[in-house]
């Protein structure tokens, strides 16, 4: 089955028993099976299947009428293809509705009702406030209703237009249709010497804007699944509010972290959703049973994501996702007080401008007083290209120069340039910015190391007229390219 989220629903005339006997021998399949049953009286069941092999936490309701009901196996997770499962788990269930409603006695049928009834009204009881993440989903029914706004489902698809009309129309100046021109990337997309010298529109745009057409697919598919959890359920202002400041703090943890990445795509803000459905089933708000196995799903597909991120030489920037992902989770638990009491009005309100004031209010605090180290970074890197091109000129000296001119050419303007380049690494070490770029700066190091040996070896060389030194200049070359390709410049 295709479709989000994938399920398969099946009629069961039931015309030769009661309502309350088919409640009763669903439950004891439901048992049979060893599925979690979640809530259950003689109209409705809700039910949960284990996350194995076999299934992967599969919702099954059971809706009853008057001679027939309604049984239906919905997947809870991210998944758009259910390989067979949902058609296996009723085919299973209504076999062993059909098996035990024909082997169960009458006076069995009885006894078990009542102990049914009694105990799902406890439950019931138990649990009265409880919410249903899941029963409040939107199902989309094909592909156009993606795009087209209902209610409970109305900031979602218009967040989602919006990143394919900027993605559209961005690639409509650019010279490959399936990726972003890297001009207009750069101009929209967050990067960290830019965003931070003024331009903090970035920490904005840069969440419309994606590198290539799967990029976009995969970042939209995601946005809708946790638009139809969380939208109906949180309320379409508080659901655009929560992106905002999810994709603002993904957005500054990518500048935090990171100094020359060019950061793009909706995906912080996204995973920010995610933190925030993570952050509901830690809390009381769900039925137990679904709060687990909605966590077990939720759970897994964050946990495949950010293991993508951190994977090694990976250009995923996992800050921004991790950034937005504890954000979410932060506002989730803020939330906890109005969701807790959904109809105290003012409760609401308040909460709402609370969250926006002392979100956007830290944003702007984080933005304003983030580290600046990186000008000084970037100045020093410029100043070391320079003097890297300048030391090289020296294998382009005149073959006019006598050996006084060479020699005083390789001291003045090749050995002297890469002393300096020392001088401004060690200075570099000081310097708060991204582990990635100390790494850059120790290989840096060393290159220069090796060249200065280099021109060591090349004064020598033409200092006591010797081929002794060819070796290990060569030696040296052969180091320094490999280093030159470590560090990819």
């Amino acid at each position: 089955m295709i479709g989000f989220p994938p399920g398969r629903s099946t009629p069961f005339a039931y015309d030769q028993v009661s309502r309350s006997q088919f409640f009763t021998y669903t439950c004891m399949a439901l048992e049979s099976l060893n599925w979690d049953i979640s809530f259950a009286n003689e109209q409705y069941i809700i039910a949960f299947t284990h996350f194995s092999w076999k299934s992967w936490n599969e919702q099954i309701t059971v809706q009853m009428f008057d001679d027939h009901a309604i049984i239906r196996s919905q997947c809870t997770g991210a998944q758009v293809i259910d390989f067979g499962k949902n058609k296996q788990n009723l085919q299973e269930l209504t076999s062993l509705i059909q098996s035990i409603a024909a082997s169960t006695n009458p006076d069995h049928y009885a006894w078990q009702h009542g102990q049914y009834i009694k105990q799902f009204e406890e439950i019931n009881k138990e649990h009265t406030g409880t919410l249903h993440l899941t029963r409040k989903r939107k199902v989309i029914k094909n592909f156009l209703s993606v795009f087209l706004p209902v209610k409970g489902y109305y900031v979602t698809p218009i967040l989602i237009a919006l990143n394919v009309f900027f993605f559209v129309l961005i690639t409509l100046n650019s010279y490959d249709s399936n990726a972003v021109n890297p001009f207009d990337l750069q101009f929209f997309a967050n990067y960290k010497p830019s965003t931070l010298r003024g331009q903090a529109y970035r920490l904005v745009t840069c969440l419309f804007v994606h590198f290539d057409v799967l990029h976009l697919f995969f970042n939209m598919y995601f946005l809708m699944v946790a638009g139809l959890y969380l939208e109906s359920f949180l309320g379409s202002r508080r659901f655009l509010l929560t992106y905002i400041l999810c994709g603002l703090s993904a957005s500054l943890a990518s500048v935090w972290w990171n100094d020359f990445i060019v950061s793009a795509g909706a995906s912080g803000a996204i995973l920010g959703l995610y933190g925030v459905i993570l952050a509901i089933t830690t809390q009381k708000l769900l039925e137990p049973r679904e709060r687990k196995n909605l966590f077990i799903s939720i759970g897994i597909l964050v946990g495949i994501q950010l293991l993508l991120s951190l994977k090694n030489n990976s250009n995923i920037d996992h800050a921004s996702h991790i950034g937005g992902l504890l954000a979410g989770f932060i506002l989730g638990w803020l939330y906890y007080p109005s969701l807790l009491h959904p109809t105290w009005r003012r409760l609401q309100q308040v909460t709402f401008f609370l969250v926006m004031i002392g979100g956007l209010g830290t944003s702007v605090f984080a933005y304003q007083n983030m580290n600046r180290d990186i000008f000084r970074y970037q100045e020093i890197l410029d100043t070391i290209d320079r003097n890297r091109q300048l030391a090289f000129s020296i294998y382009n000296l005149p073959s006019t120069y006598t050996k006084e001119q060479q020699l005083r050419q390789i001291k003045e303007y090749g050995i002297f340039y890469w002393d300096e380049n020392l001088s401004l690494l060690k200075e570099a070490d000081h310097l708060q910015i991204s582990r990635k770029s100390k790494k850059f700066n120790r290989i840096l190091k060393k290159y220069n190391l090796v060249q200065k040996k280099i021109f060591i070896y090349q004064y020598k060389r033409i200092e006591e007229n010797t081929e002794k030194y060819d070796s290990l200049i060569l030696a040296g070359r052969a180091t320094a390219d490999e280093l030159s390709h470590e560090a990819n410049f």
